[in-house]
């Protein structure tokens, strides 16, 4: 039976505690790092960040400027962009909706168009209340030192162009993005 399990978790790539050891990204906002995980090992790490020129917040919504704190994942990719590389969230996720919902600041039509896109497996709705378009992604053409002194995003994480390729090499749609 040991040997059945043990079979189980390498071959799917599990641990016995049932984490996965897939790559997932983890940006703390407060450390201004991005980090690349891999089960609860740093593999590395990028601190040359900027976020939204409003902050963080829980609870965004269009156009304040603020980058959402909670657990998405990659939802799209686009690998030419204005910002070089852009790689998408699942903004809003089911989990803001339903708080957007239960405060009254979306109707329940935005809420399942929101719920169900994301429960089949497809880029949410990115023109509701709530805000949308948000990712991380390169620097484009933006200035290096601007980006190096402020945050000035519109609520993405931005990082240089060089990192943004680096860190291509590890995302794939679907891949974990805890922000905290």
């Amino acid at each position: 039976m040991l040997w059945l399990l043990t079979t189980f978790f390498i071959s799917t790539g599990a641990s016995a505690a049932g984490q996965s050891y897939e790559p997932w990204i983890l940006i703390d906002t407060e450390a201004e790092q991005l980090l690349i995980k891999r089960h609860n090992e740093t593999v590395k790490v990028f601190t040359d960040i900027a976020i939204g020129r409003g902050g963080t917040e829980q609870l965004r919504v269009r156009d304040d400027g603020k980058t959402p704190l909670g657990e998405f994942e990659i939802a799209w990719i686009a690998e030419e962009s204005q910002f070089h590389m852009f790689f998408g969230l699942n903004y809003p996720n089911i989990k803001r909706a339903q708080k957007a919902y239960n405060n009254g600041e979306i109707d329940r039509r935005t809420y399942y168009r929101i719920k169900d896109a994301i429960t089949l497996g497809e880029v949410p709705p990115q023109n509701t209340k709530l805000g949308g378009y948000l990712g991380i992604h390169g620097l484009g053409n933006k200035d290096l030192k601007t980006h190096r002194r402020y945050n000035w995003t519109l609520g993405c994480v931005a990082i240089t162009n060089e990192e943004i390729e680096e860190l291509a090499l590890w995302l794939k749609i679907g891949t974990r993005v805890v922000i905290r």
